[in-house]
Order: structure tokens, then C-alpha cells, then sequence
């Protein structure tokens, strides 16, 4: 077997050789890239022993799963996502594998292909399935040789973009009825926590004591930091604490300045935790999570791990409906409401959109932007007027 290895960088290259392409009388070779020397070669060496011994993709011997598991290994080697990314990624190809996995790769047509992308549950599903896909086909036309002639996705248009929804954005009034018809319910404490500080639904249910900080001598207005890092991914399933929580990445990790009334209600959960993982024992697995699961739920699943996105939203459909407010449970809903009442009181939409970790302030200024226009309006009155 002839393949040669290179140094690129901090990775190293492979390449395998494949033959001679008999219409241009070029060499035909393949490459791969990993972190050390051995795992590039290991790539380029099993797939030249494939290829020798006739059963190669391009020959239409691999199915669209063993073709999306290479594809994968390549992508996360050369592209090294973030880790959400990757997530995402994951989980879309485990959902195609099941509609698609069997099927011979080169067999695979634009009618299937359309089917497995909108027979998604959601236009933004559809969406994702769409890039996923595409990013498949379009490498295995990139490869040398191609491994298909034709692009079976080509045809298939990228699905509409789901209109953006109006944020829902609570009154004081509203505010008030729902954390009062939070009391003994499972979100008691996490509502007054994520409208709060303004967290996505993620970064509350990811949030830990490691990233907590209560001043011993507090200062004027603040009486500790929370550092935003961490987000747990809505989907559920998922059992291993480093597949569990997701780094946050740019504007996204933040710190946030903690309030009198939050320091108190957090040195309670506190307290209130460590009574429970003394009365529990062994059924109290601790994850560091300041808002976890109290109890031992139906399934077995241990107390001190996290809150299922599921579980939070049926709660709060019941939150609603006690508190007498119309409309749908939407779990963004206490950070607009944070960022309404915090643009309503006047402070800068610079601020705001650094509060709430927007990577743009034009992504806060079309969330929020009306609300300042609004607020606009009122100044005139303000205004000193001609005697």
C-alpha cells in the first residue's frame, strides 16, 4: 500500500492512492487528516484496503449510515464544531439513519431525500435536515474520485424559514400572578431565577453552584456574580455529564450581577438541597445543578439531576392556566419579560443586549427594538416647555 503522510499545521495529512483515472491519465488519491501521524494513516490505509478489495463506497457498496458516519468523521476532524454543533449534528443523523440508514448509498433518490427532509415535525427541523444533507452529498461530490455523478439533493429546494414568533412579554401585574401560582409547583424558585437574570431555558436548567458567587460584603446593589457558561440541550436522552452540559461560546458566557432578593433566594436552595441529599442518600446523585430534580421521579431516575425540558413546559401550561393568563407556554417568555421591564425602565439597549448575551445588539433591536421606539414617543412630554 502506498500512502504517504504529511504534516499540515497541528494535524497531519494522508493520502491514499487509488489507481490512475483512465479519461485524464491522473493519479487518483484520497485524503485524510487527523490529530497524529498513526490515526492518519489508520484513515488512509483502511479505506485503500476497501478500495482494493472492491467494496469501496464509490462502488455502491456502503449504505447512507456507514456514508454519514464517514462523512461525520471527516467534518468534526477538519471543522472541529463546537460541541453544540456537534449535538445537533448527531442527533439530526441518528433521525435520518432511521428513515435512509439501509438503503445503498448510490441508490438513494431526490424523492426519498425529499420525503426524509420534510417529513420533519417542524419547519425549522426541516431546515436543519436540509444543511445536513446537503453538507453529506455535496462531499461525496467533492471527494477525488466523486462518489456519485449526480447530486441527488440539487433539486430540492432549502425549506421556508419559519416566521420569527412576537416574544411573549408578561406586565408586572402578570409577573406577579405567575410567580405567585408557581408556589409548590416544581418551577417555583427557577422562574424568579431565569427571569432574573434573563436566561435562555438551556442556561437555567444548566446553571451550577461552581458558578455562583455570594458576596460575604455585599455592595450597593449587588450582592453577588453568576457566571453564564453552561446550557443544557432541550432534547432528552442524554445520560453522560459530559454529553450533558454545553459550553457556551462568544457573547453567550457573561456575568451577571447578583440582586439582594436573588442572593437570598439562592442561599435558600442552597440549604434546602443539602437537607435533601442528606435525606435521600445514595438516591441523591449531585450534579451541581442550583435548580436539579427534588424528588425521585416514576422512571427511577436519581433526584439531583436535571429538570426535563418536558417537565418544564407541562408545568408551566398548569402556571398559566392557575394564573388565569391566556396564550401558549413559551419557555422564553420570563427572559423577554426581563428584557421589556429592564428596556421599560431605561436602561440602554447596549446594556440590554450585553445582559442577555446577544452576540449582535441588532438581534436585541429586533426583539425588542419596538419597545424603545415606543418609549421614544413619551419623551417629548418629558421635555421643558415654552412659557
Amino acid at each position: 500500500m502506498s500512502v504517504s503522510v504529511r504534516k499540515r499545521g497541528n494535524k497531519y495529512q494522508a493520502s491514499a492512492a487509488l489507481g490512475v483515472d483512465h479519461k485524464t491519465g491522473k493519479y487518483l488519491r484520497k485524503t485524510f487528516t487527523g490529530k497524529t501521524r498513526s490515526e492518519a494513516r489508520k484513515l488512509a490505509e483502511d479505506y485503500e484496503r476497501r478500495f482494493r478489495a472492491g467494496i469501496d463506497i464509490s462502488l455502491g457498496a456502503m449504505t447512507f449510515s456507514e456514508l454519514a458516519t464517514t462523512y461525520w468523521q471527516t467534518y468534526t476532524t477538519e471543522k472541529q464544531p463546537a460541541n453544540s454543533t456537534q449535538y445537533t449534528y448527531r442527533k439530526e443523523l441518528e433521525q435520518l439513519n432511521e428513515v435512509l440508514g439501509n438503503i445503498p448509498f448510490h441508490k438513494i433518490t431526490s424523492a426519498q431525500l425529499r420525503d426524509a427532509v420534510y417529513g420533519a415535525n417542524t419547519a425549522s427541523m426541516s431546515k436543519l435536515r436540509w444543511i445536513v444533507l446537503r453538507g453529506i452529498f455535496k462531499w461525496a461530490m467533492e471527494e477525488s474520485p466523486p462518489l456519485i455523478e449526480v447530486n441527488p439533493m440539487a433539486n430540492i429546494k432549502k425549506p421556508v424559514e419559519p416566521k420569527k414568533r412576537e416574544p411573549v412579554i408578561y406586565t408586572k401585574e402578570q409577573l406577579a400572578k405567575l410567580l405567585d401560582a408557581a408556589k409548590g409547583t416544581r418551577l417555583e424558585n427557577a422562574l424568579y431565577i431565569q427571569y432574573a437574570l434573563a436566561l435562555r431555558i438551556g442556561e437555567l436548567r444548566g446553571l451550577r453552584w461552581r458558578d455562583i458567587e455570594i458576596f460575604d460584603k455585599p455592595g450597593p446593589g449587588k450582592s453577588g456574580v453568576a457566571t453564564i457558561q453552561w446550557q443544557l440541550p432541550s432534547r432528552e436522552g442524554i445520560f453522560s455529564v459530559e454529553e450533558m452540559f454545553i459550553p457556551t461560546k462568544g457573547k453567550d458566557k457573561r456575568e451577571l450581577p447578583i440582586n439582594a432578593d436573588l442572593a437570598r433566594l439562592l442561599k435558600q436552595i442552597h440549604v434546602e438541597q443539602h437537607k435533601a441529599a442528606l435525606r435521600l442518600g445514595n438516591l441523591w446523585h449531585d450534579m451541581d445543578l442550583v435548580l436539579p430534580r427534588m424528588i425521585v421521579d416514576r422512571k427511577k431516575n436519581y433526584a439531583g439531576g436535571c429538570i426535563s425540558y418536558f417537565v418544564y413546559m407541562e408545568t408551566l401550561k398548569k402556571i398559566l392556566e392557575k394564573a388565569r393568563i391566556g396564550g401558549p407556554a413559551y419557555s422564553h417568555a420570563f427572559r423577554h419579560t426581563a428584557a421589556a421591564h429592564m428596556l421599560s425602565s431605561g436602561i440602554a439597549l447596549t446594556l440590554v443586549s450585553k445582559y442577555l448575551g446577544h452576540t449582535m445588539i441588532a438581534t436585541t433591536d429586533q426583539s425588542y427594538g419596538h419597545l424603545v421606539s415606543n418609549a421614544l414617543d413619551e419623551l417629548p412630554a418629558a421635555l421643558l416647555r415654552r412659557a
